[in-house]
């Protein structure tokens, strides 16, 4: 069969059916190149979205340790011009002071000086027993930690007292960590 033979109608239909097909095999790759890169674009911006969200974090992190230093520097800088003696004398007051917020009694509380063996810094330790409800306990335990000097428990003991078993006996070993 020859081109000739075919009707002018049925070659408008052919030539509209080549045409279609050419479109759509032209639009196919086309629209799947635009699609793959859509994509790509897509897996960027989620990238950079986390990226984002892990700096905001970070940022959020950097303000937070930014008010933890002024917080204590203020102990810090007073540290750095007393002797061993005053810094006893400060450290001792400071848990005189969080035991008496704390409404807990203090039975004994000594100090057993200097650690020589923390490098790079200086370590003092007490040795503390008192005596408080267990509410009062608790309440002593949260202000030391969020005490304004760097003081933390190395050990901690806490007993029932008495036959009622309605006071709590803590003996611990506070220490006052400069740097």
């Amino acid at each position: 069969m020859k081109l000739s033979d075919f009707k002018k109608r049925d070659k408008i239909i052919a030539a509209a059916a080549g045409g279609a097909v050419f479109i759509f095999i032209i639009g196919n790759f086309v629209f799947s190149t635009a699609r793959s890169r859509i994509q790509v674009l897509r897996r960027q911006i989620k990238l950079e979205e986390a990226n984002l969200k892990s700096g905001i974090e970070i940022e959020n992190r950097k303000a937070e340790i930014i008010e933890d230093l002024n917080r204590y520097k203020e102990a810090l800088n007073a540290a750095q011009n007393i002797s061993e003696q005053e810094v006893m004398a400060v450290f001792l007051k400071e848990i005189e002071r969080i035991a008496q917020e704390s409404h807990i009694s203090i039975v004994a509380l000594s100090p057993q000086g200097r650690d020589e063996n923390v490098k790079e810094r200086k370590k003092y330790n007490a040795e503390l027993r008192a005596e408080g409800t267990q509410e009062s306990i608790y309440l002593f335990l949260y202000n030391v930690q969020t005490s304004r000097l760097f003081i933390k428990l190395d050990k901690v003991s806490i007993t029932m007292k008495g036959p009622q078993r309605q006071l709590l006996r803590i003996d611990a070993i506070i220490s006052l960590t400069l740097i």
